[in-house]
């Protein structure tokens, strides 16, 4: 009895340092310049190189096998608190619940601790002086009839049926090595994409790719379509690299690619960020959105139709589901408009746009 009176002081003393940490925490984000400065520029740096050095090497997801384990773990923990409740063993429920919330904690911690913070680090907009707020209509449409006009070339110039994912992986790991657009927000201490253990298995969540930020594994489902391959990849590896917001990842993956001499590199940063543009002109101006679907070459358009073909096999529960999790996980964390977070990258292409002549 002593003993485990001994064990659980051991877990309200790590549930009390997590409380600590939370509230020290809470008051560290709300200065973005500090947290660009301490975290994102020193501390991650240099933290970065833990998980490389343990997980980039290996040929597979560590960080898929970790999610398994941790949510078996936790589930495992609920069910025994259950269990013990129901048999009316109290302090074997406590105890178990005592490990449930200190497990979560730890997670928690790690989880922002080892990159989380990014998402609360100072904004692209805010670093390159870009004017996102009150861009009039006009000015998208103008970057949209640029970048169409550009897809048309750039698609009768791609071979599809000559595309090699394995080796163009790692050629757009070392295109983001040698970025020099963004250095200045870049970490560039681990530059590695995998493809998930199950890439079927990840279709189901209707998700090109994903970042794990406890392994710092940059995932990239292999069934992704091929429009959609360079884009995805330079997305998650900037996540990698130390950038937080979807917008400003999606931002990042068109900059580095649009201008690239290879023609699917180019045409899937285009390809992207047109259907980015039509899709929020769809609801405002479904007029003008009738007008710039007809500017696109059949072969593009034929793209999208073979995307949305793709992901409507997968279309479910579990996807319906997983969304709903994810759009609250993105609120939690600095992103405040969800999902909806990832099509904003149209106003900072179109400020970079009006500040560089695009």
């Amino acid at each position: 009895m002593r003993s485990q009176r001994s064990n659980n002081r051991l877990y309200y003393w790590l549930i009390g340092v997590g409380v600590l940490l939370g509230i020290f925490g809470f008051f560290f984000v709300q200065d973005a310049a500090r947290v660009e400065w301490l975290y994102s520029n020193h501390f991650y740096p240099i933290y970065s190189y833990v998980p490389t050095i343990l997980f980039s090497w290996l040929p597979f997801s560590v960080g898929d096998l970790f999610y398994v384990a941790a949510l078996c773990s936790l589930l495992m923990l609920c069910l025994r608190v259950v269990r013990f409740l129901i048999l009316r063993q109290w302090q074997s429920a406590g105890r178990s619940g005592l490990q449930f919330v200190t497990m979560t904690m730890v997670l928690h911690h790690l989880f922002y601790v080892g990159w989380g913070l990014n998402y609360y680090r100072q904004p692209l907009a805010a670093t390159y002086n870009l004017e996102v707020d009150h861009i009039p209509a006009s000015a998208y449409e103008v970057v949209l009839d640029s970048l169409i006009r550009r897809a048309n070339v750039l698609r009768k110039q791609v071979d599809d049926g000559a595309i090699d994912y394995d080796q163009n992986k790692e050629q757009l790991e070392h295109v983001m090595a040698n970025d020099t657009i963004f250095d200045a927000v870049l970490r560039k201490k681990n530059i590695h994409a995998k493809y998930p253990i199950s890439s079927h298995l990840v279709s189901y969540f209707a998700v090109n790719g994903y970042f794990n930020p406890f392994t710092h594994e940059a995932h990239i489902n292999a069934l992704t379509p091929w429009p959609s391959f360079p884009f995805t990849v330079v997305h998650e590896l900037a996540h990698q690299m130390g950038i937080g917001f979807e917008d400003e990842c999606n931002f990042i993956a068109f900059q580095i690619l649009a201008q690239h001499p290879n023609p699917w590199y180019a045409y899937s940063a285009h390809y992207s960020a047109i259907q980015s543009l039509l899709a929020a002109m769809r609801v405002a101006q479904p007029e003008s959105f009738k007008h710039y679907v007809a500017l696109l070459h059949p072969q593009i358009l034929r793209d999208m139709q073979n995307e949305r073909e793709f992901w409507s096999k997968y279309n479910g529960t579990v996807n319906y589901i997983s969304g709903i999790f994810y759009n609250h996980y993105l609120q939690h964390n600095n992103q405040p408009e969800g999902a909806q977070r990832y099509g904003m990258m149209n106003r900072l292409i179109v400020a970079w746009s009006k500040k560089n002549s695009y």
